[in-house]
């Protein structure tokens, strides 16, 4: 989070979904933003209830983004794999992005997204002797 971060988009995810690590579910909810910034990879904003914490440990370490403030960042721990800051979250976030107050950010490189909502069935239309 050095330097300047422009901001493309941001997307509002509430189908269920979780998040996973090498097969350990790190998160699960239906509210979360997906933020896509011009020089950096995706990252997600889960609030931080949702977050199954036993799964982040301080890293220490503080950054400081410019557009939205100070970020206390987490190592993410699965059995024997560590990822260091892979998360991180916004404690008193800079007013333009309230939003992300009391949210945990994941970084995109390193956890994976799964959508658990059912599949939809979308009826395919046809014709019937009467509509030709």
């Amino acid at each position: 989070m050095r330097g300047r971060h422009f901001i493309r988009g941001v997307i509002s995810i509430e189908d269920p979904v979780r998040f996973e690590v090498g097969g350990t579910t790190l998160a699960r909810t239906t509210h979360c933003l997906e933020v896509v910034e011009a020089d950096e990879p995706v990252s997600f904003y889960v609030p931080s209830t949702d977050v199954d914490r036993r799964h982040l440990v301080p890293s220490g370490a503080v950054l400081v983004c410019e557009e939205r403030g100070a970020a206390e960042m987490f190592d993410i721990v699965v059995d024997n794999l560590r990822l260091k800051r892979a998360a991180w979250i916004y404690p008193m976030p800079r007013q333009a992005y309230a939003d992300l107050h009391d949210h945990i950010g994941f970084d995109g490189r390193h956890v994976a997204l799964i959508n658990e909502a059912p599949a939809r069935r979308v009826p395919f239309p046809t014709k019937t002797r009467r509509d030709a």
